[in-house]
């Protein structure tokens, strides 16, 4: 299994005043490319990913902060389950935020201020994530 194709994601194409409908649409062609994901990293497949007042507010263009590029996926949180882990050719356990091990199966949340919550699937880094 070298990639996982997977049902899309809402893409941010702006952060600008006026409707939040405006802001987004649907990618309904992503997959991801495992052989890319690189050691410290890993895919998660996401459970829950609320929309929150600050999500909206960041599809407005009236919250605090934005996602560092444009296009960018949608949703400030998100929880879900490791789905896969790259190896490392240290040998070296991936660790979490507080320096838990982490396996494929752990059930973790993305903190804080992890953008691209509204996919299926998300890389990132293990560090970004608590048990």
């Amino acid at each position: 299994m070298s990639k996982i194709k997977t049902f899309g994601r809402v893409l941010l194409k702006q952060t600008c005043k006026g409707k939040p409908t405006d802001s987004v649409e649907y990618d309904s062609e992503e997959s991801i490319d495992l052989s890319l994901v690189k050691p410290g990293q890993c895919v998660v497949k996401l459970a829950f990913s609320p929309i929150n007042p600050s999500d909206i507010n960041v599809l407005e263009g009236t919250y605090v902060r934005s996602p560092p590029s444009l296009p960018a996926v949608a949703g400030m949180e998100g929880s879900g389950v490791v789905f896969y882990l790259p190896e490392d050719s240290t040998g070296a356990d991936p660790l979490d935020q507080t320096g838990n091990a982490i396996s494929v199966g752990d059930h973790v949340v993305a903190w804080p201020w992890n953008w691209g919550s509204w996919a299926e699937y998300k890389v990132i880094h293990t560090k970004c994530l608590r048990m």
